[in-house]
Order: structure tokens, then C-alpha cells, then sequence
């Protein structure tokens, strides 16, 4: 391809540079950045563009081509379906690393505090079910009875 521009559908390989907040990898190629949901970093990955913006793409795992040490198989039946466990394809310690660094992260660039005192994590004893908060959506389907559910995944919304 001569063209140094991504378009939709295109394959890429690459390695995962980072994880935005969010949970979502960042994969940096010749063409720009581009977010991937469900990798970690490390992983070397091939994935189909979905979504191309002025400064940035969206894209879509089609194979891990070496996986990270910290991933996991994810437990619940409803995870990459309902957008509330974004990193639970990794290892418990390693979510609650991304997460503090998150949270820093956030603090410096949004909250502009340099001097931050050392943030202290305390883990669940759960890796699992430790959750306390879920979003429902409510709408009307065709026949205007009403449906409950959770948000899809960014993953699907695209």
C-alpha cells in the first residue's frame, strides 16, 4: 500500500504499545495510532480497521499472534459483550497495576498535580464478582414493551 493513510477493513499486524484508560491498547503504526480493545500490552496482534478519525483509528482484534504473559481467559460469560469488565482478560494484579496507573495518569494530564503523594491500592480479596455498581439501559422494543439490559461493549458499538 502506498497510500500513508488507514482505511476501513484494512489488516495491520503490530505490537501494543500501552492501554488507554479505558482498558483500550494502543497500537502505534507508520500509518498513526490506533485503539484496539482486549489486547495488553506486548501482545503482537493483527487487526481489521473499523473506524478511521482525523487523528486517530479504531480497530478490532482478528488474531493474537503472541500473547502477553498477564492474559488470562476471561470468566464471565457476558465479558467483550456487556462493557463492564474492560481488562478482565488480564491477570487481577496487573488490572489493579493499569488502574493505578490510570488513575496518575489522569491526575498529572487532567488534574495537571505534579507532586502526587505515592497512591496506595487496596485489592479485593475477589478477583471476581467484586463489582457493586452496574448501568442498566431501558428502552421499547417494536411492540413498546419495555427491555432492560446492560450497555454493549465499545467492542460492538462501533
Amino acid at each position: 500500500m502506498t497510500s500513508k493513510h488507514l482505511e476501513i477493513d484494512q489488516i495491520l499486524q503490530g505490537k501494543v504499545d500501552t492501554i488507554a484508560f479505558g482498558g483500550e491498547g494502543i497500537l502505534k503504526t507508520e500509518f498513526g495510532v490506533v485503539f484496539v480493545p482486549f489486547c495488553l500490552p506486548d501482545e503482537e496482534i493483527e487487526i481489521k480497521i473499523t473506524a478511521v478519525k482525523k487523528k486517530y483509528a479504531k480497530g478490532q482484534i482478528l488474531r493474537i499472534l503472541n500473547p502477553s504473559e498477564k492474559r488470562i481467559e476471561g470468566k464471565c460469560p457476558h465479558f467483550m459483550k456487556c462493557g463492564g469488565c474492560q481488562l478482565q482478560h488480564s491477570e487481577y494484579t496487573y488490572q489493579v497495576q493499569l488502574k493505578k496507573r490510570f488513575l496518575k495518569d489522569c491526575l498529572e494530564r487532567i488534574a495537571l498535580q505534579k507532586k502526587l503523594p505515592e497512591i496506595i491500592v487496596t485489592e479485593s480479596p475477589k478477583n471476581f464478582a467484586y463489582r457493586k455498581r452496574i448501568e442498566w439501559s431501558l428502552h421499547k422494543d417494536k411492540e413498546s414493551k419495555v427491555c432492560v439490559g446492560t450497555y454493549r461493549s465499545l467492542e460492538k458499538n462501533r
